[in-house]
């Protein structure tokens, strides 16, 4: 199932409410089914994204946590909802993939089809920041907007410029 949509949340945290979480490289090679197909389409593997992730529930969660979670509630009627915070370095890339939710899929009991995952860049587009679903580009975003999808759409991501790129990734179960 192909399906997104894009749209805006008007942007209620600052540049360092963002800046300063405490991410941390969790994700290994070992954690993506398809390194060994990238490798083999060229990419290099050191500049693979290898994910910079700020889980708030291994903390307290922030207020602003708390309201993004509420409005994704609200917005897409969902549950079981789970949110990240990932910062994309510069020259990194993470190419065309689907999502698979294994782990997500085994704790709730649930179809893949279920699953819908939101994206929110919380700060504006910088040259070089990169995102794609179904083959469609999106640049020259806002702070707030964000991108809907569910299932197994593939995307892609990538940092060429010259700053880190953010995104606050949302993911929930149709009630």
């Amino acid at each position: 199932m192909n399906y997104w949509i894009q749209g805006h949340l008007k942007p209620f945290w600052s540049k360092e409410d963002i800046l300063s979480l405490n991410f941390e490289n969790i994700t290994s090679t070992k954690d993506i089914p398809e390194f060994d197909d990238w490798i083999n389409l060229g990419y290099y593997p050191d500049k693979l994204h290898l994910s910079a992730e700020y889980h708030p529930f291994n903390d307290n969660p922030t207020y602003i946590t708390k309201k993004i979670i509420n409005w994704f509630l609200s917005e897409f009627s969902v549950k079981n909802v789970g949110c990240n915070y990932h910062k994309m370095q510069t020259d990194t890339v993470l190419p065309n993939h689907s999502d698979q939710y294994l782990k997500y899929t085994n704790l709730f009991n649930c179809d893949i089809t279920s699953v819908i995952r939101v994206i929110i860049f919380p700060f504006e587009w910088e040259s070089g920041h990169y995102f794609e679903i179904t083959e469609t580009p999106i640049v020259n975003w806002k702070a707030g907007d964000f991108v809907m999808w569910k299932g197994s759409t593939p995307h892609l991501a990538a940092n060429l410029g010259t700053s880190d790129r953010y995104t606050i990734q949302l993911t929930g179960q149709q009630k």
